[in-house]
């Protein structure tokens, strides 16, 4: 028989009678008993429950029992003397998951793990330090320093540990049965014990899934084999294709090991602990996993402020719920502001009714309405570059506000503008910096300031002319004619009078007389001259570095210019590195990304131009386009730049040897005319910038002009052809 729904038009949602809802209830208890006995989540891929072996029920990998290591009592039990179980890691191929979650219940032997023992271990071992493990994902109950850990490791084969991305909680080596998951993405990992969410850490730079490697598959040790083996019984192990959420936690910690219920729902959002505005609604979405053979006929929502809703157990929270929707079709559902209180956390799950009436029970989730008081749901822009006439606009995104008032970081008692947006024309330099915005609503009247919104305008922010090298306080320096920025000339040696110095110009129409040399020529000399410069010369997102160079050779890496702050934070251009002219930037997070391009001419002055615009990188050789980067997700103002060199780099490589001159720096990227006009203005003569719109197709000459040259060119060609058969050029 099916069930009919009625509905009243007088409320939000689906209704039933009270005796009608009594009955289902029943119905909903009865068939939720049932739904146990379907199959494992279609998120497990492999799992472990030491029913009658070893081996892997859902992937169907077989594993190898090691020592006196036994499966007994629906248990995998381990003494902690050369005990393991080696699982199929190539099988479990555990670099292929985009996120992956290890799911284990076990009981430790009381106090019988004292040093870095692990659960579970997916990784490698160093074949050239064969007691280390390497490029790893692992968990573990109890170490040496009396904490347990989810971790991954892959970018450090020398001091793994020392480089983990890891979630710790407290050790339990009690005797008593826990639970633990170890769950990870490509930006976090996560560890569980007993249901509760122990600890969530980012990933460091170069921790990544895909590079675990499939060498080893552990239960009950490490790839680190100094370390001694675990003691005691593991009763279930699983790895997920997903990395599950505190509420898939929950709910497969309340059902224990060896009855899996399954997760039919692939993804919920808002995401778990979402913080939402209530004025904008919620849109509730979820989708099915595809692992599960499930025809489903519908969808009932539960949402309330109890968390029972989000209790898994609690099969049936229809009494704690505050919005029921049963019934639903599609597995989407909007919660408008009017359903919503602010600041309140929210529980809500999703049962799952399959064609048979079947129903599955969901995890529970949650997220939290903002407050009532005034808040940004969007800060200002970091940063904002004006046009080329100095037109920008900065705005924000506020609710439960009533009143916006914009200042400058220079004179907070002139209100700018009154709305969310704040429009400038016409900016100049002393329109630059930091703009606010306060916003205040007239039931909360104390203004909430926003973070601050940088304005640029495109301009030639830096020159250095060297022409003079001045000298103040005992310091000697060139100066910045245009910002301050002033170049300081120093040395690695004690001799002060040792210093770059100023050389005549030998270029024809460079600027000035000067240059400024660093003679760094001899290997041998404890003296190495270079120039310190602050690091924010170069703090804007698009810039363009423009200088001449009269490189006089030597060894590779040489710097003619490094802004930076270490070895993992910089942006610089060098020379050569024996094959090329090597640009590189880099920050604590993000790996180096770079343009390689012929090496710079030695022996003579050559104009080199770096820009950045957007994700754009180029490099241009005396105004001509040299080669390009369009993948470049780092801007100068994402790091420190506090020990920023000329002539010196962030590491221990060699020191420029050679002639500066006309050193430029401007807050944007050049177009290729501009760079083009940059080096025509000194040298008179043209380059060549190509129309990619509209080319010169008839330049036959070269010279990228169509004349009379390109005329004569094609009539002396007039009765040349290439068509076949050679008959077919008859004229």
């Amino acid at each position: 028989m099916k069930t009919k729904w009625g509905h009243d038009k007088g409320k939000s949602g689906y209704i039933l009678g009270d005796l009608f809802m009594k009955k289902l209830n029943l119905l909903i208890m009865i068939v939720l008993a049932l739904a146990m006995s379907m199959q494992v989540s279609g998120a497990i891929t492999h799992r472990y429950d030491f029913a009658v072996d070893a081996n892997d029920v859902v992937g169907g990998l077989e594993s190898v029992l090691v020592g006196d290591a036994v499966v007994t009592g629906g248990s995998l039990v381990l003494d902690g003397v050369d005990d393991i179980l080696e699982m199929d890691a190539a099988g479990i191929d555990a670099n292929s998951y985009d996120a992956i979650s290890m799911e284990m219940w076990y009981t430790p032997v009381t106090s019988g793990n004292t040093g870095f023992t692990m659960l579970a271990y997916l990784g490698g071992n160093n074949a050239s330090t064969t007691w280390m493990g390497i490029n790893y994902f692992m968990m573990t109950s109890a170490r040496e320093d009396d904490i347990s850990r989810a971790a991954i490791c892959t970018n450090n084969t020398t001091d793994p540990w020392a480089t983990e991305s890891s979630g710790d909680g407290p050790e339990y080596d009690d005797g008593l049965q826990h639970h633990m998951v170890a769950s990870l993405d490509d930006t976090q990992i996560s560890l569980f014990i007993d249901g509760e969410l122990m600890e969530t850490s980012a990933l460091s730079v170069n921790n990544y899934i895909s590079a675990i490697s499939t060498e080893l598959a552990l239960l009950g040790r490490g790839g680190y084999l100094n370390d001694p083996e675990w003691n005691g019984s593991i009763h279930e192990f699983r790895i997920y294709n997903k990395a599950l959420n505190p509420g898939e936690v929950a709910y497969t910690n309340n059902f224990g090991p060896d009855d899996p219920k399954p997760l039919v729902l692939r993804t919920m959002s808002p995401a778990y602990g979402a913080v939402v505005d209530k004025e904008l609604g919620v849109d509730l979405a979820w989708t099915m996993d595809a692992g599960i053979p499930l025809v489903v006929d519908s969808y009932n929502l539960y949402v309330g402020i109890d968390p029972n809703v989000a209790d898994p157990n609690v099969p049936d929270v229809s009494g704690y719920s505050d919005i029921t929707v049963l019934g639903l079709v599609s597995p989407a559902h909007t919660l408008t502001s009017g359903q919503l209180a602010f600041d309140t956390p929210y529980y809500w799950r999703v049962d799952t009714i399959d064609d048979g009436a079947v129903a599955y029970q969901g995890v529970g989730m949650t997220f939290t309405t903002l407050p009532e008081t005034p808040f940004f749901v969007q800060q200002p822009a970091a940063y904002t570059l004006a046009d080329a006439a100095g037109n920008a606009t900065i705005s924000v995104v506020a609710s439960n506000t009533d009143y916006y008032r914009w200042y400058h970081e220079n004179d907070s008692g002139t209100t700018l503008s009154t709305t969310n947006t704040l429009t400038l024309t016409g900016a100049v330099k002393a329109d630059e910096g930091n703009y606010y915005c306060e916003i205040s609503s007239d039931a909360f009247p104390t203004p909430i300031l926003s973070d601050p919104g940088r304005l640029m305008t495109r301009r030639l922010a830096s020159q250095y002319p060297m022409e003079v090298i001045n000298v103040a306080d005992a310091n000697s320096f060139t100066p910045d004619t245009i910002d301050g920025y002033d170049m300081h000339l120093t040395s690695t040696g004690t001799a002060s009078a040792l210093l770059p110095t100023l050389e005549p110009n030998v270029i024809s129409g460079m600027t000035g007389t000067n240059s400024l040399l660093f003679a760094n020529a001899s290997t041998e000399d404890p003296n190495r001259v270079y120039c310190e410069v602050p690091g924010d010369v170069v703090d804007y997102e698009d810039i363009t570095i423009a200088g001449w160079y009269f490189w006089r050779g030597g060894a590779n890496w040489q710097r003619l210019w490094d802004f930076g702050d270490g070895t993992d934070e910089y942006l610089f251009l060098a020379p050569s590195n024996g094959t090329n002219m090597r640009f590189a930037m880099r920050t604590p997070a993000i790996a180096e990304q770079g343009i390689n391009v012929s090496p710079l001419a030695a022996d003579e002055w050559v104009q080199v131009t770096f820009t950045l615009e957007g994700n754009t990188g180029t490099l241009y050789v005396n105004g001509d386009f040299a080669g390009e980067n369009t993948a470049i997700t780092i801007n100068p103002t994402d790091f420190s730049k506090a020990t920023s060199f000329i002539a010196k780099s962030q590491w221990p490589d060699p020191y420029y040897d050679g002639m500066v001159d006309d050193l430029r720096i401007y807050s944007y990227a050049l177009t290729e005319d501009e760079v083009a006009t940059l080096y025509y203005d000194v040298t008179g003569e043209y380059v060549c910038v190509e129309d990619s719109v509209n080319p010169l197709t008839y330049d036959v000459t070269g010279d990228c002009r169509v004349n009379l040259d390109d005329i004569a060119a094609i009539a002396g060609m007039w009765v040349e052809c290439e068509r076949v058969p050679t008959s077919a050029c008859s004229w």
